[in-house]
C-alpha cells in the first residue's frame, strides 16, 4: 500500500511543489468547489486527478470518465451538499493503482491543458 498524506495546513509554493512532484494522483474530496484551484495545480505538475463530474472541477479535467457523478445533493441553510458515493470513489482510486499506463494518459492530458491555457492568456 502506497501513503496516504492528508495536508491539514498552508503550504508554501516550494513545498507543494516538492508534493506535487512525489503525487501519483490527487483526489479532490470535496463535492462542489467554485474554481478548484488545487485540482489546476494538480494537472500543472502531471498529476491526475480524482474529483467529482459538478461545477468547475467537472469543468476543467479534460478525462471525464474518470470523473465521480453525484447521486444526489440538497441544501442546508444556503449550502450545497452532494452525497459523497464512497464506493465508486473507492473503485476509481483502484483502477489509478492498477492501471499506471491510464494515469501516465491522465498525467499527460491535464499537462497539456495547462499548456493550452498558457498559449491563450
Amino acid at each position: 500500500m502506497k501513503e496516504v498524506i492528508i495536508i491539514e495546513k498552508f503550504l508554501p509554493i516550494e513545498e507543494l511543489n516538492l508534493l506535487y512532484g512525489a503525487t501519483d494522483l490527487y483526489t479532490q474530496t470535496l463535492e462542489w468547489k467554485g474554481f478548484c484551484l488545487l485540482v489546476t495545480e494538480a494537472m500543472a505538475a502531471q498529476v491526475a486527478v480524482l474529483a467529482h463530474k459538478v461545477q468547475g472541477c467537472g469543468e476543467i479535467v479534460p478525462y471525464q470518465e474518470f470523473l465521480i457523478p453525484s447521486r444526489t445533493g440538497y441544501y442546508i441553510e444556503e449550502s450545497y451538499l452532494g452525497e459523497i458515493d464512497v464506493e465508486v470513489r473507492r473503485d476509481k482510486i483502484i483502477l489509478a493503482v492498477e492501471n499506471p499506463d491510464l494515469m501516465d494518459s491522465y498525467r499527460e492530458q491535464g499537462y497539456h491543458l495547462r499548456n493550452f491555457f498558457i498559449r491563450q492568456f
